[in-house]
């Protein structure tokens, strides 16, 4: 089991399109993909589990990765987060 702490830079968090991506992500690795907000856990592969976290941005969450393809599954999430999930190019709604 590996583990890395991110900061969620993207404007909106983690909102439906953002879920959306992380989880299409941890899809594609043959791993068990976990990520911790506060108190709460959401299994990186469900879209509702990941949205149900509702971190916001600025948010530290900790990815974790079990299994075969669990160093490329965290490199690659870690990535899709450090570049904002797609959004940098958003403004926040206020």
């Amino acid at each position: 089991m590996i583990e890395r702490v991110v900061r969620l830079v993207n404007p909106k968090g983690l909102h439906a399109r953002a879920s959306h991506k992380l989880s299409e992500c941890a899809q594609r690795f043959d791993c068990d993909t976990r990520l911790f907000f506060g108190d709460h856990q959401a299994d990186a592969k469900q879209i509702m589990s990941v949205m149900l976290l509702a971190a916001p941005v600025g948010s530290d969450i900790t990815l974790r990765c079990h299994g075969n393809d669990a160093r490329a599954c965290l490199d690659a999430m870690s990535t899709l987060i450090a570049e904002g999930l797609g959004e940098l190019g958003e403004r926040a709604e206020h």
